[in-house]
């Protein structure tokens, strides 16, 4: 705001009052008509809405039930859009990095031939030739998968044509408003004053309430914004989802780096597979643990008191309440 025209609020307050009389209102430095600044608002307001629910909340009450199937529909064919984009973006990428999706994949066919022409130049070159036939067909099968969700992603889009939409919608606003002007008359009277100074009403018709006008009008300008908020807000939740099933890419794959197996072969990072990598490790550590034990009383034993060994065979002997047989030694010569 200039320091002029705050001067002049400040020392004249009828200045703003003649203007909004006028049917201006002050917007920062200029004065803008009321119907700008009801425009103005409205579009302020669809900017705040953060789902396709929010935006058929802005709609009048009088018209809403009739938009809102127009609104759902762009909704599912901008999601329809979306899908194709991604599904195009896929195969493009399978196509540049010269690899096919999974549902064109396949095996060339194989030709049965007898060992001795199979080994034969005629043979390999059948071969060869079959190769070549097979990548060509699935070749140009991936190009017309890229081809058609180009024309798919293009047709959705002309659909939702701001052309189209204003077409479409208009439609269905003034079909509404016709409804709502046979029903919402307002009757016009006429005041007579008597020469006694009685004062005599008497009704001289109807005529359409304002207010429907100018709601109809407001509804007409905002058809086109209507469509586009909500197709602003599937995008960008299509783009959000984008954006983070990349990052969770990633994260996997910096996973993947580190988390590599015994035979040092990188593993998948999955839950599960996780799981089981600490449990594999739990179990070496323990182990080694163990085995440090057991050196470490070995050592010990080794070079603590030397006890007597005993046969087992005797001991177990004993146990059994048998008494160990003596061998004879051989008789002296």
């Amino acid at each position: 705001m200039s320091s002029t025209t705050a001067y002049l609020r400040a020392s004249t307050p009828q200045w703003e009052s003649a203007a909004l009389a006028q049917g201006v209102v002050p917007s920062g430095d200029a004065l803008v008509d009321k119907a700008t600044a009801s425009r103005l608002h409205r579009q302020s307001l669809l900017g705040a809405a953060n789902s396709v629910d929010d935006v058929v909340a802005l709609v009048p009450r009088d018209y809403r039930d009739q938009l809102r199937p127009l609104l759902l529909e762009a909704a599912g064919t901008q999601s329809k859009i979306c899908t194709a984009d991604q599904v195009l973006k896929r195969l493009e990428d399978h196509k540049s990095r010269g690899t096919l999706p999974q549902h064109l994949r396949s095996k060339v066919p194989p030709l049965q031939f007898s060992k001795e022409y199979a080994e034969t130049e005629a043979g390999a070159s059948a071969r060869s030739a079959a190769t070549a036939a097979h990548k060509l067909f699935v070749d140009t099968l991936l190009q017309n998968a890229i081809a058609s969700k180009g024309d798919e992603a293009r047709y959705l889009r002309e659909s939702l044509l701001v052309e189209k939409v204003v077409t479409k919608t208009t439609s269905v606003v003034n079909a509404r408003y016709t409804a709502l002007g046979q029903r919402g008359r307002v009757p016009t009277f006429s005041r007579t004053v008597s020469d006694d100074g009685t004062v005599t009403t008497t009704m001289t018709g109807f005529v359409e309430n304002p207010i429907n006008a100018q709601l109809h009008i407001q509804v007409l300008e905002d058809c086109a914004s209507y469509i586009e908020r909500v197709r602003l807000i599937v995008e960008s939740r299509f783009e959000a989802e984008a954006l983070k099933l990349a990052k969770k890419k990633e994260v996997v794959h910096a996973a993947d780096k580190m988390a590599v197996d015994d035979d040092s072969t990188p593993s998948t990072s999955s839950g599960a597979n996780i799981d089981k990598l600490v449990a594999q490790r739990v179990k070496q550590e323990v182990k080694k643990a163990l085995q440090a034990s057991a050196v470490a009383k070995g050592g010990k034993k080794s070079g603590g008191s030397s006890k007597k060994r005993t046969d087992p065979k005797g001991s177990q002997q004993k146990k059994n309440g048998k008494k160990p047989s003596a061998k004879s030694s051989p008789p002296a010569k």
